[in-house]
């Protein structure tokens, strides 16, 4: 077993509510470097209403790779007023490390939301959007 699947066995990920565009997802949070390095790797899949919230200590322009992913997801920066900044849709795994391309927003943000691939679509979320929580 790999010392990432062995750390999510000794992680705990706090949950915590998110209201987007009146649609209420329960998401894991990442607010450590560790748990922000692990994110969603390795994982099968994430509910419809599931996801990962990373909370960073300061506003910058945080890249996100998919390395070790296993399904494609939607990805969201909001700034520190939980304004949307920048979105990815349908942000696909790496086929290998090598060509493991990082996803980075155009503006500063505070806070990155991962979701299933398709709900920015669903929900028609929009730059500017609010994420409540």
């Amino acid at each position: 077993m790999c010392i990432t699947k062995l750390l999510y066995k000794k992680l705990k990920f706090d949950k915590i509510e998110i209201r987007l565009k009146n649609v209420h997802f329960k998401v894991d949070v990442a607010d450590s470097a560790l748990k922000q390095m692990l994110g969603l790797m390795y994982r099968e899949n994430i509910k419809d209403a599931g996801g990962m919230l990373f909370i960073f200590r300061k506003s910058r322009k945080y890249g996100i790779w998919m390395h070790n992913m296993r399904f494609p997801i939607d990805i969201l920066w909001l700034d520190d007023k939980h304004r949307i900044v920048d979105i990815v849709e349908k942000a696909n795994p790496c086929v290998s490390l090598i060509n493991c391309r990082t996803h980075y927003p155009d503006k500063n943000s505070k806070f990155v939301i991962e979701l299933k691939s398709g709900m920015v679509k669903k929900l028609h979320v929009r730059i500017g959007d609010i994420a409540e929580f």
